[in-house]
């Protein structure tokens, strides 16, 4: 009694996301819960989205994309450099 405590859960997995899509329609974007419990909830809430990856993530991929884009640049260009040496 008088204990707090906060609860996550997860609706992908109990519903799939056409499911929650059809409940948001049909009741003008709202999600209908019944809480069945003697507990006294003084706070919900619904979060939407799409996990985004880190930007120092992103920034790190994009470095080494352009490091194995110049190395390899520069493969081919000593490549073409030996050939026209032999000449």
């Amino acid at each position: 009694m008088g204990k707090k405590q906060d609860v996550f859960i997860n609706l992908l997995d109990f519903y799939s996301s056409s499911q929650l899509t059809k409940v948001f329609n049909e009741n003008k974007g709202k999600l209908p819960f019944v809480y069945r419990d003697d507990a006294i909830v003084s706070r919900a809430e619904l979060s939407l989205g799409v996990d985004v990856p880190e930007p120092a993530s992103i920034v790190s991929l994009f470095a080494v994309g352009v490091l194995g884009t110049g190395s390899l640049l520069k493969r081919k260009q000593k490549k073409g450099n030996l050939g026209e040496d032999s000449k």
